[in-house]
């Protein structure tokens, strides 16, 4: 039998929405796919591992596609940091569960490789592989604008997957297998700024937190240089920094010469966690139907700080370019790892 995958998309509304006067008085809330519809989203991928259930994988494979605007080191960083912010948020991670990941930079992420448990595709107009669904709104720029001015900028969604009956009775499963990856998609058409490139512009500028900035900017770099063997609490350190100091985009939208085209320069790392997040199985903020659950972490509130609209708005809403997960993100993928793991251990064939 095969599992259905779901997908939803990150969309910018006139580039970015500000919180309204209406918001100040609102409890934020999260949402997350029921557990019969997270069978095939990361923490499943990673508890039928630790459950003991037989897989075809014995590491959870990532395979990052660069762009030109964001690649490298750069990607690879911080799609680490996108994966170890929702695990720690799971209440369950640990240095053991980061270790069943391996994140792999590729040319390109063929959606049909089996050998990939998840995906992370940094899309292209130069290089398109015929795997990937092209569902983007393409957005056309001149030296001075930039039309439509809403537009999809990332899609995610968990793993295709399929298992055999453990028994007559399908109430258990034996053999688990991923026959289409989960994946994060970023949009092609825009040209994605890495958080790098974020704290650069910010430090050497006269905004407020410029100071701020720059010594973020020497943490960033001491990762970058050893990128590739990071550890799960260094990036979860980073990120609860990031979270202390309630950190989200300051740079300014702009457009740039990307050699044969104009296109809008667009920080990458929050639509990039946004993603990830419909990968561990989470939904957007406001979403209500009978495939969800939802509920709220106490005592949300924004307010009108500083002349900045500051909130504990969820990563999965629709609101400000957060580079960190809100006290709702993180209460949603408590709920959602507390129920995932009882519903998959009964399905699983006792020897």
């Amino acid at each position: 039998m095969r599992l259905s995958a779901f997908f939803s998309c990150f969309s910018l509304v006139a580039l970015l929405a500000c919180g309204s006067p209406e918001d100040e008085m609102s409890e934020t809330s999260w949402a997350h796919s029921t557990v019969d519809r997270s069978s095939g989203t990361i923490p499943a991928l990673i508890a039928y591992r630790e459950l003991g259930f037989r897989t075809d994988y014995q590491k959870i494979r990532v395979c990052l596609q660069e762009s030109p605007s964001y690649k490298g080191r750069n990607l690879l960083l911080e799609s680490k940091l996108a994966y170890a912010a929702w695990i720690d948020a799971t209440g369950r991670g640990s240095s053991t569960q980061w270790g069943l990941f391996d994140f792999q930079i590729e040319n390109h992420c063929d959606m049909f490789d089996e050998n990939y448990a998840a995906a992370v595709v940094i899309a292209s107009q130069t290089k398109h592989d015929p795997s990937q669904s092209d569902d983007f709104t393409v957005i056309n720029c001149t030296q001075r604008n930039c039309y439509p001015n809403a537009y999809t900028t990332g899609w995610g969604g968990p793993a295709a997957m399929s298992y055999t009956y453990g028994d007559k009775t399908g109430k258990t499963w034996s053999n688990i297998s991923t026959y289409q990856p989960s994946v994060a998609r970023l949009s092609p058409y825009l040209a994605w700024q890495s958080l790098e490139t974020e704290f650069r512009l910010v430090a050497n500028s006269t905004q407020s937190g410029n100071t701020q900035a720059s010594a973020l900017l020497s943490q960033y770099l001491a990762l970058k240089s050893k990128a590739e063997t990071v550890s799960y609490a260094e990036l979860v350190a980073f990120n609860k920094k990031l979270a202390s100091l309630k950190v989200d985009s300051k740079a300014r939208y702009g457009i740039v010469n990307s050699g044969s085209s104009y296109q809008l320069q667009t920080p990458a790392f929050h639509t990039l966690l946004h993603e990830v997040g419909h990968q561990f199985g989470m939904m957007h903020a406001h979403v209500k139907s009978g495939y969800t659950d939802n509920g709220s972490a106490k005592g949300a509130r924004g307010q009108i700080k500083d002349g900045f609209w500051t909130t504990n708005d969820a990563t999965m809403a629709y609101d400000n370019s957060y580079f960190y997960l809100t006290a709702d993100d993180r209460s949603g993928m408590q709920d959602l790892s507390a129920k995932l793991y009882p519903y998959l251990s009964a399905r699983r064939v006792r020897k």
